[in-house]
């Protein structure tokens, strides 16, 4: 299973292979071949520190596996794991599991 919408702010060409980031254009939502998972307020920044919110997250994919890029301080600094392909989705279908509840395809936890 593979996310069904995603939404390349730069757009997409394919994969994103195993090139480096250009992490300032992946601030700018200039970055190609890699789509934002909303983190809704995970990702607000509450006043001027992040001790809530300012989690972000990206996925691109390289072949067989997806690169996970993320930032817990409003991107000043980001990160990156390497996982097998459709990890972060199977991981998603798990917690909906666990909370007894199912995602839909409009994305909606039911319970």
């Amino acid at each position: 299973m593979e996310f069904k919408e995603k939404e390349y702010p730069c757009g997409s060409k394919g994969d994103l292979g195993n090139r480096m980031i250009d992490y300032n254009k992946l601030d700018l939502g200039e970055e190609l071949n890699i789509f934002q998972i909303e983190t809704t307020e995970m990702g607000e920044k509450f006043g001027n520190d992040c001790k809530y919110g300012c989690t972000h997250l990206w996925l691109g994919y390289d072949g067989l596996k997806e690169r996970l890029i993320y930032s817990t301080d409003f991107n000043d600094t980001f990160r990156e794991i390497i996982l097998p392909r459709n990890t972060v989705e199977k991981v998603i279908q798990e917690i909906a599991q666990f909370l007894g509840g199912v995602l839909t395809s409009n994305e909606v936890l039911k319970t």
